[in-house]
């Protein structure tokens, strides 16, 4: 039991937290605990690796837009 709640819930929540305090302590928001909160919990294991490229071609692409502006 321990095993699974480790690997399932406390995982997710460890690594939505450290993001969350990276992004907080660098100063800046990204959307990436979304991401990832989705990758982790609606999105099926087969498509979680085109999700997370589309979503970093998409962030990339606002970051071009922004740097313009």
């Amino acid at each position: 039991m321990k095993f699974f709640f480790d690997q399932t819930v406390a995982s997710v929540t460890n690594l939505v937290l450290f993001v969350v305090l990276i992004n907080l302590l660098k100063g800046r928001r990204c959307p990436g605990p979304l991401v990832s909160i989705l990758m982790y919990t609606v999105i099926p294991v087969d498509r979680r690796v085109v999700f997370g490229s589309a979503c970093g071609v998409i962030w990339g692409i606002y970051l071009s837009l922004y740097a313009v502006v």
